[in-house]
């Protein structure tokens, strides 16, 4: 075969590669860190596998037709980071603010007009308080440090041996 055949030829299997092997890389990464989180729609539920896993509850309160709500679940939704450090010391608890009262008392003290969506990290040992709270709207890098902060400043939580 003369060389310019060659090089044809390499180059073409190196483009069915790319066309055949990256999509499929993608996909995968997909599949693996796309998947949604499990969010709990109770404080009884967040608490119970908060304790049995050792884990913070993270507490997201709003209007499922709240752009800010709906800009906070989608950060953890899809921002593998932050996916990642909420499925290894967090249980989601989303709690619509129209149906439940539940999230009321972690909405002690904050004005009467706050901005959707409350936010709050909650100890399972303590759960009548909040570690830490916020409202409104916040960048993924933001919320990043926020919850690693969290996170680093308490002792390590432990699972209750059954």
């Amino acid at each position: 075969m003369i060389t310019w055949q060659k090089a044809i030829l390499n180059r073409m299997n190196a483009g069915f590669v790319s066309l055949i092997i990256f999509p499929c890389i993608f996909l995968s990464a997909a599949i693996t860190y796309g998947a949604p989180l499990n969010w709990c729609n109770s404080k009884a539920k967040a608490l119970s596998i908060a304790q049995r896993e050792g884990k913070i509850i993270l507490l997201i309160a709003g209007r499922d037709i709240c752009s800010k709500t709906n800009h906070m679940r989608n950060i953890c939704e899809t921002d593998i980071p932050v996916q990642t450090l909420i499925e290894q010391h967090f249980v989601p608890w989303y709690c619509d603010s129209d149906s439940s009262k539940e999230w009321y008392v972690y909405a002690q003290g904050l004005s009467v007009s706050f901005d959707l969506p409350l936010i709050c990290c909650i100890n399972p040992s303590n759960s009548s308080k909040f570690l830490d709270r916020s409202t409104g709207k916040q960048t993924a890098t933001d919320f990043l440090d926020r919850l690693q902060s969290i996170i680093n400043s308490q002792p390590k939580l432990h699972k209750n041996k059954r």
